[in-house]
C-alpha cells in the first residue's frame, strides 16, 4: 500500500496516473484518453480508471461554469467520474456529488497547493486504494462506493462533527474545578477553541517546525513527569504554552524545563490564550487522558 510521503510526492509532481496507479488502479485504455470541449479548447485526458470510474486531469483551473461544461463532456465517456484542474502550484480536485433530492449534482471542491501537508486531501485518496485480492470479485459499484466514502463532503462533514461533539462531551466530563455546569460547558469550549488553533498552527508547521507537536509535547511531558503524573499536560504544558508562550510577547515561564518542551512558538495576539476569568478564580484540573483521544481525532 502505498505511504503518505510517497502519495504526497506524486501529488506535487502532478504524476496523477503513478498515483492512482500505486492506489491499484488500472492504465486507461488505448480508444478513450483524451477529449477537448469545442468552444474554448480545454482538453482533459483520462489519466487512470477502475471498473468504469475514470480519473481525469485537465491543464489550468477555469471558471465554474466552465469546471461544468468539461465535466459533462467528461461524463459522456465515464458516467462515474473523478477531476483534477491543475495549474502552476496549484490543484482542483472535483467529485460529482448526486444531491440529496436524487435530482442533479453538485461539484464538490478539494483544493491541493504544492508543497502544502494536505493531510484531508491525501487521507481521502488513501481511501480509494485497491488490493490485488480484491480484483476477482471488484464490481463497479464496489469502486463507486469506496471513492463516494472518500470524497462525500456531507458524509465527512456529518462524522467530523458527530466525532466532535462525543470528543467535547467527553472533556466536559473530565474537567474539575468549576462547579457551575455553564462554566464547565463555557470552559470546555475556550479549551477547544484554543486546542483547534493549535492544532492548524502546528500543520503550518509554525509550534517548533513540529508537524505533530501536541502529541509530541504529551509524550515529552509524560516522560519528563512520568506515566502517573495524571495532571501533568494541562497544568505543567498547556496553561504555560497559552498563557507565557502563545499569549505573551515575553514568553517567560517559571519552569526552564517546560520552556525548553514548548520550544520556539509565536506570539499569537487576539486574547485567545490569554488568561481566562475562569481560569483566574478557579484550580482547574484536566487529567492526561482527556487529550489522547482529543490528538487522535
Amino acid at each position: 500500500m502505498i505511504g503518505i510521503e510517497r502519495l504526497r510526492e506524486l501529488l506535487d509532481g502532478e504524476e496523477f496516473g503513478q498515483v492512482f496507479r500505486e492506489l491499484g488502479w488500472d492504465n486507461p485504455p488505448e480508444g478513450v484518453r483524451k477529449v477537448a470541449h469545442d468552444e474554448d479548447g480545454t482538453t482533459a485526458r483520462l489519466v487512470a480508471i477502475k471498473r468504469g470510474v475514470g480519473v481525469w486531469a485537465i491543464d489550468g483551473i477555469p471558471s465554474r461554469p466552465a469546471q461544468r461544461r468539461i465535466d459533462a463532456l467528461v461524463a459522456k465517456q465515464t458516467r462515474e467520474r473523478l477531476l483534477v484542474f491543475v495549474e502552476a502550484a496549484r490543484q482542483v480536485w472535483l467529485w460529482p456529488e448526486q444531491r440529496p433530492s436524487g435530482v442533479g449534482y453538485r461539484l464538490v471542491t478539494h483544493e491541493h497547493l504544492i508543497g502544502t501537508r494536505n493531510e484531508a486531501l491525501l487521507q481521502r485518496l488513501s481511501g480509494a486504494a485497491f488490493m490485488f485480492e480484491e480484483e476477482a470479485d471488484l464490481t463497479v459499484m464496489d469502486v463507486l462506493e469506496r471513492v463516494r466514502r472518500s470524497f462525500n463532503a456531507e458524509k465527512v462533514t456529518k462524522r467530523f462533527y458527530s466525532e466532535f461533539k462525543a470528543h467535547k462531551e467527553g472533556l466536559l466530563d473530565q474537567i474539575e474545578g468549576i462547579e457551575a455546569p455553564d462554566e464547565v460547558a463555557w470552559y470546555g469550549s475556550v479549551l477547544l477553541n484554543r486546542l483547534m488553533l493549535v492544532y492548524f498552527l502546528q500543520k503550518k508547521g509554525f509550534l517548533d517546525d513540529d508537524f505533530n507537536y501536541l502529541k509530541h509535547r504529551l509524550e515529552m511531558v509524560r516522560e519528563r513527569f512520568g506515566e502517573d503524573a495524571f495532571y501533568g499536560f494541562f497544568k505543567d504544558f498547556l496553561l504555560p504554552l497559552f498563557h507565557d508562550g502563545l499569549g505573551s510577547h515575553l514568553q517567560d515561564y517559571d519552569d526552564p524545563a517546560i520552556a525548553e518542551i514548548v520550544g520556539d512558538v509565536p506570539y499569537i495576539n487576539g486574547g485567545i490564550f490569554f488568561e481566562h476569568a475562569l481560569e483566574s478564580v478557579n484550580d482547574i484540573n484536566v487529567p492526561d487522558s482527556a487529550f489522547e483521544g482529543i490528538f487522535s481525532f
